[in-house]
């Protein structure tokens, strides 16, 4: 394979590992969540704390279900959850508000205007022919 011929010409030692089962994914997958719902709990205000203690009773009720059910409606909790912070754009770093302005500024400057030129930046000689 050409793999193999690559790892060679370049001294690359490949290991084979053996595939993860569904339980070890579980695991990774599981471990993640908890981590992000952990951080999630942490970052409430206390007006998120209070109402989230009228569902104590309901969590414990659904965990204990023994019919199957209330597991089913806590692992699609879970896993709603997990979908969407897994496909959720990353979000992007605040700027400062004066390289915001600054960047503002320069798109508004360059933006063409309503007659197609372009804006002359407050110098008188744009646009103007020279006469010799």
């Amino acid at each position: 394979m050409k793999l193999f011929k690559i790892a060679k010409q370049y001294k690359i030692n490949l290991e084979q590992r053996p595939v993860p089962t569904e339980a070890d994914l579980a695991r990774v997958v599981g471990g993640r969540l908890r981590t992000m719902l952990e951080t999630k709990l942490r970052g409430r205000d206390k007006l998120q704390i209070e109402r989230m203690q009228r569902f104590r009773d309901m969590a414990a009720q659904l965990a204990a279900d023994e019919d199957e059910d209330g597991l089913a409606v806590l692992a699609m909790l879970l896993d709603d959850h997990y979908q969407e912070t897994l496909h959720a754009p990353a979000p992007l770093p605040q700027m400062p508000a004066e390289e915001e302005r600054e960047r503002d500024h320069r798109r508004e400057a360059e933006a063409p205007r309503r007659d197609g030129e372009r804006r002359d930046s407050g110098r008188r000689d744009v646009g103007r022919k020279w006469k010799k």
